[in-house]
């Protein structure tokens, strides 16, 4: 539990100087978001659409804001699997603006956070490979 919470204080120092970037290691963003993927976060006030790193117990989670009421938001995963949950504002720990997939020919970011256009982001949606996990 203490290195866990010496990393959330590192990154939340990291955040008070700028952006910072992160790898992926979960599933619930999928598929805008694979595991492995980097990610740029930024300390910036959040609006609906925009994929946040997010405190969830102990833990740490990339998730969209799909909707805000006074200081409380809905937040969930890509996928159905991910489900459906309500933070505290104060939860909310950045914001992520931009994602790398090194595996892409050629790598490029992408935009991830509401500012790009409906359109931008099923553009992005669109160019991810097929899932090839098919036994």
């Amino acid at each position: 539990m203490r290195h866990e919470e010496t990393s959330r204080q590192r990154l939340r120092n990291s955040l008070s100087r700028g952006a910072v970037e992160i790898r992926t290691r979960g599933r619930a963003m999928r598929p805008l978001l694979e595991p492995g993927d980097r990610v740029r976060l930024e300390p910036r006030a959040p609006t609906v659409g925009d994929v946040a790193l997010v405190e969830i117990g102990q833990r740490l989670v990339l998730h969209r804001l799909v909707r805000r009421r006074g200081p409380t938001w809905w937040v969930r995963g890509e996928n159905d699997a991910a489900g459906i949950g309500c933070i505290h504002q104060e939860q909310i720990v950045a914001i992520a603006t931009e994602r790398l997939r090194e595996a892409n020919e050629p790598a490029r970011w992408l935009r991830l956070d509401a500012s790009a256009t409906r359109s931008e982001r099923l553009r992005a949606w669109l160019r991810q490979p097929a899932d090839s996990d098919t036994d």
